[in-house]
């Protein structure tokens, strides 16, 4: 199997409470998880999730805090299986096939379980009644996962592939050592103004995106995971495409370090003047100029801070 040259990755981010949920009193409703292999970071996993925060969905911090933890499990697992060099394919299908119903699987497995001791009362559980899409006359049938409504975005990096999976809004970026960005997942049209897919919807594995790129691509130098309250703090989606060059270009004058420092705090000056929703932004770096100090397995989380 063809494996990517030479190259020491690290991930690091930060999530942010939104300026209006300081204002309004409310939590930050975004979670982040990440981990890390020895050596050259191999396999990497990015895992971050945004609570819908509505209304109805009055867990949602909670529902994102699980998400992370099963979008990390399904990576993990995912990136222990072998495939010999000329079964790339195979992988993808695997991929394509499991990783998604995996994903809603274990998130409304890790809900079910959290509901047994943390019932609802009488007046949230009249709040959790939907109608079922092409199904115009029948009664609305009860959907506890509505509460914990939560998006997912995940990227594993491995020796030999990198892959994307992104259920509802959120972005991804894939930034190449020319500036060049990319986004690895085609648009979802269903992802207007505040409208988004869902880990709490009925057949939620569905509307999962996934991709994967194999070593004989071009390999990114840095990859971009935010949710939407990044993107949305920016005039447009040219000016939001310009982030991933900045950040490589302060990664090559200042070092990681020196993101990993600031990048707080400038989430917060993002939020305060731009969308005022929580914002959260995951990083992974490919150089071999800012090898990390030697870790095993890291896992960190920031959520809900």
């Amino acid at each position: 199997m063809k494996t990517e040259p030479d190259s020491a990755w690290r991930a690091f981010g930060k999530s942010v409470r939104g300026a209006s949920h300081i204002r309004d009193n409310r939590p930050n409703q975004d979670a982040i998880l990440w981990s890390s292999g020895e050596s050259d970071g191999l396999p990497l996993v990015m895992a971050l999730s945004d609570g819908h925060g509505s209304q109805r969905s009055f867990r949602s911090e909670t529902g994102a805090a699980f998400a992370v933890d099963a979008i990390s499990t399904c990576l993990t697992d995912f990136a222990r299986q072998l495939f010999p060099s000329s079964q790339f394919k195979a992988l993808e299908q695997d991929a394509r096939k499991n990783l998604p119903r995996e994903l809603e699987y274990r998130w409304k497995r890790t809900v079910l379980d959290h509901l047994t001791t943390n019932q609802f009362s009488n007046e949230e559980i009249e709040t959790l009644y939907v109608y079922q899409e092409k199904n115009e006359g029948e009664p609305p049938i009860l959907n506890p996962f509505l509460a914990y409504g939560a998006t997912a975005l995940g990227v594993l990096v491995t020796q030999s592939y990198r892959l994307y999976l992104q259920l509802g809004d959120g972005d991804m970026l894939n930034v190449y050592s020319d500036g060049k960005t990319e986004r690895p997942l085609p648009d979802d049209p269903r992802l207007i103004g505040n409208a988004t897919t869902s880990l709490c919807a009925r057949k939620a594995a569905q509307d999962v995106r996934l991709s994967i790129q194999f070593g004989d691509r071009q390999i990114p130098e840095l990859i971009l995971v935010s949710t939407d309250g990044y993107a949305n703090s920016f005039k447009n989606d040219e000016e939001f495409l310009r982030v991933g060059p900045d950040i490589l270009d302060i990664i090559r004058t200042d070092g990681l370090d020196y993101i990993e420092r600031h990048l707080g705090d400038w989430l917060e000056e993002t939020t305060q003047v731009g969308s005022g929703d929580d914002i959260t932004l995951g990083i992974l770096s490919n150089s071999v100029v800012n090898l990390p100090e030697v870790e095993t397995l890291k896992t960190t989380q920031l959520s809900t801070e």
